[in-house]
């Protein structure tokens, strides 16, 4: 089964027409058409509006990975990852320590956790060397 396969089962059962399925995913009924129809890729506003819509991760859109196979291999900081690209793309945050300035952790567990998640995300946002 592919892409437009999914998309179509999917719509159908939850008994929408297109314009409905569209309206769902907030894009206009003609490009959800044109997706559904395989003329046109969908974008990554379409991809993660069926993700959240859905519940199904973004390998089975796109590849049919079930979600057995995809709990196996999944990446586990994928949608952290991605959310932190789409906020330094959009330039709302400079530095990872920005995102926890006003946080004071509370006892031992916290500070740890946090000291963590900054290790493991501090790959993302980096500063720019050739805005230096």
């Amino acid at each position: 089964m592919n892409f437009t396969e999914r998309l179509i089962e999917y719509r159908e059962g939850l008994n929408l027409n297109k314009k409905e399925m569209a309206s769902k995913l907030e894009v206009l009924p003609s490009a959800y058409t044109m997706v559904e129809n395989g003329s046109r890729k969908p974008s990554k506003k379409f991809l993660y509006s069926l993700v959240a819509d859905s519940g199904k991760p973004e390998e089975y859109w796109l590849y049919g990975i079930s979600d057995e196979e995809y709990r196996k291999t999944r990446d586990v900081a994928k949608s952290t990852r991605v959310s932190l690209e789409q906020i330094a793309e959009l330039k709302l945050l400079d530095n990872l320590d920005d995102l926890f300035k006003d946080y004071k952790p509370n006892n031992v567990a916290e500070t740890l956790l946090i000291a963590a998640i900054k290790a493991d995300l501090s790959y993302i946002i980096q500063p720019n060397k050739e805005d230096e």
